[in-house]
Parts: C-alpha cells; structure tokens; sequence
C-alpha cells in the first residue's frame, strides 16, 4: 500500500506539466483614447490609463481578464491566418456582449506581452439618435504591456 501511495504522489508531483499550469500577468495601459460625446457633439476623449490581470490557460488556450473593465471574464484565444505573424504568436481574444450591442477584442503578443483592446458599440457613435438624458456608450482603444507576476 505504501508503495502505491508513493508511486500516485510521484505521479502528481511530476506528472503536472508548467504548460498546464496557469499563468497570472499585470498589465498596465501605456495609451488610452476614445470617443466621447459631449455637449451634444462626439470628440476625442482622454481616457485614464487603466491596470488589470489576465490568467493565462494553458499555452494561451483562452484568458479570463480581471480590471476595470471585466470582473473574471473568460475569453476564448484564436491565433491568425497570416504568414507574416506566426513569429509572434498573437492571441486574438474577441467577446460578444449578450446584449449584443457591443463587442471587446483584446490582442496580446504571446512572446512580449504588449497588447491592444478595443471597445466598440453600437450604442456609441454609430446610433444617431440619442434619447434625451441618456448618455451613449464611448467606444475605446487600450494598449499597453503585461508583466508576469
């Protein structure tokens, strides 16, 4: 029975692969610009650098993004079709609101770790019509640099 005992505890101890496992990076806007619409007309906005976590699943199987933005939102990673970006091994992570008024694509570049996010809405610049008192959704572009921790 001992031996056994030992020979499942090896097994867990070295049969768990670093690939497996999750990896947790800080990131840190570096640019933050938008549309706003303000005083009854659209410009750009200055928006505030903002921080979050991405847990890493896997070799960038998927990323679940903790901030401003998402409270634990788990995205599905795609890499693309192009001969000119397999150096770099870019992780496209593209969410679909339910609502669907608004998508959220978020870019890393799985080697550097600079990424690109960008907010876009229906509900923003693209409806003409603004209901008095509501205020549209302001689309954004995020880019900046993760760290590991």
């Amino acid at each position: 029975m001992k031996i056994m005992m030992k020979f499942i505890l090896a097994f867990l101890v070295l049969g768990a692969t670093p690939a497996l496992a999750e990896q947790v990076l800080y990131c840190q806007d570096e640019l933050a610009t938008g549309m706003i619409h303000k005083n009854g007309k659209w410009e750009t906005g200055k928006f505030k650098p903002q921080r979050h976590t991405i847990k890493v699943f896997g070799d960038f199987l998927g990323i679940e993004l903790s901030g401003s933005h998402f409270k634990n939102q788990y995205f599905e990673c795609s890499t693309p079709n192009s001969k000119k970006l397999t150096q770099s091994r870019i992780c496209i992570a593209k969410n679909k609101f339910d609502n669907s008024i608004g998508s959220y694509f978020f870019f890393i570049d799985m080697k550097s770790l600079r990424y690109s996010s960008v907010f876009v809405s229906s509900g923003g610049y693209i409806e003409s019509f603004i209901a008095p008192g509501n205020n549209p959704d302001t689309d954004s572009l995020h880019a900046g640099t993760c760290t590991k921790f």
